[in-house]
């Protein structure tokens, strides 16, 4: 939420490899109305990525998007990760296949 609370999103972790006393990575999904986009999730991206790295331990997160969606591939990699893995026919979308495209930020 922002300031005045208003709902712009969601960001949260699957897929968590790891346990209670040491997590290892984990994958992130998101979400944002469109006016949201550009600058304001960027700037969540950064600060979710540094919050998960620091504070819950993480040492890789990653990020899977479909191949046309730039916009969200232009988010990640502000973010800091870096392209990984280009997944052919993944999945399906208005029953067509679809190729997935893997983002990542591997913790050195």
């Amino acid at each position: 939420m922002l300031k005045d609370e208003t709902f712009a999103g969601f960001v949260f972790l699957e897929n968590i490899v790891g346990n209670e006393n040491k997590l290892h990575s984990a994958e992130v999904t998101t979400c944002f109305k469109k006016e949201f986009w550009g600058d304001f999730t960027k700037q969540v991206a950064k600060k979710f990525i540094r919050y998960c790295l620091k504070k819950l331990g993480l040492k890789k997160i990653k990020a899977k998007v479909f191949k046309e969606n730039f916009r969200a591939a232009a988010i990640l990699k502000a973010a800091g990760m870096k392209f990984e893995a280009e997944l052919k026919k993944e999945t399906m979308k208005n029953g067509k296949p679809q190729d997935i495209l893997v983002y990542s930020l591997i913790k050195k």
